[in-house]
């Protein structure tokens, strides 16, 4: 990883959400070319290390990946469905298990796998996500999709308990 990388990892850590310009104003100096920033922003990006999601101003924020808010894109032509996406709902429980102290692996995109892996203590969630589907049908076949891999995983080569709880998720118990 560059120099610039780290320092613009460095600096989302303790100011969330700047954009191009104001990563290169405190890292660069002002009257600094910005190029280079958004350059690496969007290598960044590309890595799954930020998101580069639009602000309530309307410019474009960086947000480490484990601290981006869950927002949808007004322009989208699919916006009502964005916030469903399969990618949109790993991000908000990464957050949730970020917030919580978890250690957790996600799956990003199409990748073959456990969706979402985490741990905490000796506690470890084996997470199935499914995004939401353009029929009715998919939503039914998607939640059937998950629970049969689910019950497919709770034979766990490691030999541990596995049960499944109340609110509906697979948990797993060492």
């Amino acid at each position: 990883m560059t120099i610039l990388a780290e320092k613009i990892i460095s600096t989302l850590q303790q100011f969330s959400g700047l954009t191009d310009r104001e990563l290169t104003n405190k890292i660069l100096g002002k009257n600094s070319l910005q190029q280079p920033v958004n350059s690496v922003c969007r290598l960044l990006a590309q890595r799954k290390v930020v998101n580069r999601i639009h602000r309530d101003d309307g410019k474009i924020g960086n947000y480490l990946l484990d601290t981006a808010p869950l927002r949808i894109q007004p322009n989208s032509p699919n916006a009502a469905f964005d916030v469903h996406s399969e990618d949109a709902v790993k991000q908000h429980i990464a957050n949730w298990l970020a917030a919580d102290g978890w250690n957790y692996d996600v799956k990003w995109g199409k990748t073959r796998g456990i969706d979402i892996h985490a741990s905490k203590g000796n506690a470890r969630w084996i997470i199935e996500v499914k995004g939401i589907g353009s029929y009715p049908s998919m939503r039914v076949n998607y939640f059937l999709g998950a629970l049969a891999e689910l019950l497919q995983r709770m034979d766990d080569p490691k030999g541990v308990m596995a049960e499944y709880s109340q609110n509906r998720t697979l948990r797993t118990r060492i």
